[in-house]
């Protein structure tokens, strides 16, 4: 990663019989969080209550940050795995420091690839609250790729990048991140609202096709959905995790 903030995906299994003590355990953590963490940029909770499943999408300014959280945050954090388990994904290479203070989590690494700008959207969260948006669409998608064709799905990564950059208005985030070792890729969208979204499924749907035959697609909806927004993505079976907890009342996702 070439800037310094940290940023993670980490998914949550709940216990069977668990998720009020979850709830509770994790009221508790995000509050710690809220008033003890200035340089903590993102902190989003979004949780399927059908599935047993929470995800967090966390921020840090920078490593030391992160270290920060862990020491502010860890017995609360730990009351939660109590009743969870976990997997955790790093989008962006930590240093051999932080990578070194994460092991015990066995996360998973993915580097930095491609994106709107030459850095991660990470960049352009702040700990400002911001205006509340509550509009946008967040999606996290997750590539398996074929055997063999992990240069190829690249390459047409690229090609639809492209297309994004050159047509797409209401397209706040468009990050690709690959563990190459795996032939895993992770794409990081955000649409300012269900237009924006609409519009982009319209520009990028050759070049996204290509895509679905060198791979496996899951997909991963970080939020509701309008209606509208749901039915035009049905066809993929979209997973939705709706915004239960975080830094504000709404999820940061929009970047604002």
């Amino acid at each position: 990663m070439s800037q310094t903030h940290i940023e993670t995906y980490a998914k949550f299994k709940i216990h069977p019989g668990k998720m009020d003590e979850f709830k509770t355990r994790l009221q508790a953590l995000v509050k710690q969080v809220r008033e003890n963490e200035p340089n903590t940029l993102r902190y989003d909770w979004f949780l399927n209550e059908e599935r047993h499943e929470a995800v967090a999408m966390d921020c840090y300014v920078d490593e030391a940050a992160m270290f920060a959280h862990q020491k502010n945050a860890g017995p609360f954090h730990r009351a939660v795995l109590e009743v969870t388990d976990m997997s955790v994904e790093f989008l962006g290479i930590p240093t051999q420091g932080a990578l070194d203070a994460v092991t015990k989590f066995g996360p998973q690494f993915f580097h930095f690839d491609s994106g709107l700008d030459s850095q991660p959207g990470a960049v352009k969260f702040t700990p400002k609250a911001g205006t509340p948006s509550t509009g946008h669409i967040e999606i996290y998608t997750r590539f398996h790729i074929h055997e063999g064709k992990l240069e190829e799905f690249k390459r047409d990564g690229r090609e639809l990048l492209g297309v994004v950059v050159e047509k797409d208005t209401g397209t706040l985030r468009y990050d690709w991140y690959y563990d190459d070792e795996k032939r895993l890729c992770i794409a990081m969208d955000t649409y300012k609202d269900a237009e924006g979204m609409f519009s982009h499924m319209k520009n990028a749907h050759a070049a996204h096709e290509k895509l679905l035959h060198l791979s496996d697609m899951t997909t991963e909806f970080l939020g509701e959905l309008p209606p509208a927004a749901k039915e035009a993505v049905g066809k993929y079976d979209p997973y939705i995790l709706p915004f239960y907890i975080g830094l504000k009342s709404y999820s940061s996702g929009a970047m604002t």
